[in-house]
């Protein structure tokens, strides 16, 4: 069963993180196709980057900016999992033509990052300033590397509830990825996206993350249901429940007197977060390790 290719979601939150507190680089060094170094003060990202509005007290579309680090096996679809890097924890982000692979170090992680560009606009990183424009992960033309001044990490996290996301991937044995503090990320009229601690369901209770003292059911993806409209259903992993009483769960819901659409799941990773669009995800479980 393979759900449609929706956008994803980001969590609906009781962070606030204002740009201020949360600047992109004022110079970022770019290496280019040739070996060539430049610098760019004041750097304008083109490509590869996502406002996450989620983070904003001030309920408008802007946000701190974050790279979006595709991950290689997640989906045959376009729109896949995708780590979601703040630009102000960004050191480098290093790119191999010849193996079309990324390595995206970021400030507070151990080991870089690593992703694949051999699909076209998968981990592309687009600059420009004063210097030119650059593009790195891209054929011939493609930048060797974009390095970042004064990053520093995320500040910490407070400890929350851990979870496992199984991919809908066969090809890579529908991989587990490991979450913290889990919510579904919608978004509203302007391009806000906010972030809920719940999902609501079509004639019951709604499906809760949390508290951690609060029983929760591993849930499998049944898919979109086009006879009842743009909806997708669950069925939860029990022998005693029937998929004919599986709760649904309505893509387009009421947010702040808005109409909102749900888009996915979002989870905290370390340096980020994690963002899983519906089609991407097969199974919802609690991590009991």
């Amino acid at each position: 069963m393979k759900r449609a290719a929706l956008a994803g979601f980001l969590l609906c939150g009781l962070i606030a993180l204002s740009r201020a507190a949360d600047p992109v680089s004022e110079v970022v060094t770019v290496t280019d196709a040739d070996g060539k170094t430049v610098k760019l003060a004041k750097p304008k990202f083109t490509t590869g980057v996502k406002r996450l509005s989620w983070l904003n007290s001030a309920k408008s579309a802007d946000g701190p900016l974050a790279f979006e680090v595709r991950e290689a096996d997640s989906t045959n679809y376009a729109k896949g999992v995708v780590t979601l890097i703040p630009l102000s924890t960004l050191e480098a982000v290093t790119y191999d033509t010849g193996k079309q692979s990324v390595a995206v170090a970021v400030a507070g992680l151990k080991a870089p990052l690593s992703g694949t560009t051999q699909f076209k606009g998968m981990n592309t990183l687009g600059v420009e300033g004063d210097g030119g424009k650059f593009v790195g992960g891209v054929p011939k033309t493609g930048v060797k590397s974009i390095a970042f001044e004064g990053a520093k990490p995320l500040a910490e996290r407070p400890k929350g509830i851990n979870w496992l996301i199984t991919i809908d991937q066969p090809k890579s044995n529908n991989p587990k990825l490991k979450v913290a503090n889990l919510k579904a990320l919608a978004s509203l009229p302007g391009g806000r996206e906010v972030l809920l601690d719940s999902l609501p369901t079509w004639h019951g209770p709604p499906i809760k993350f949390a508290p951690a003292d609060v029983r929760f059911e591993p849930i499998e993806i049944l898919g979109v249901d086009p006879v009842r409209g743009v909806t997708f259903g669950w069925v939860i992993s029990n022998p005693a429940e029937s998929k004919a009483h599986s709760p649904f769960v309505p893509f387009s819901v009421p947010i702040e007197k808005q109409k909102g659409t749900l888009l996915g799941l979002l989870g905290e990773v370390p340096g980020g977060w994690k963002f899983f669009p519906w089609h991407t995800v097969a199974k919802i479980e609690r991590d009991r390790e």
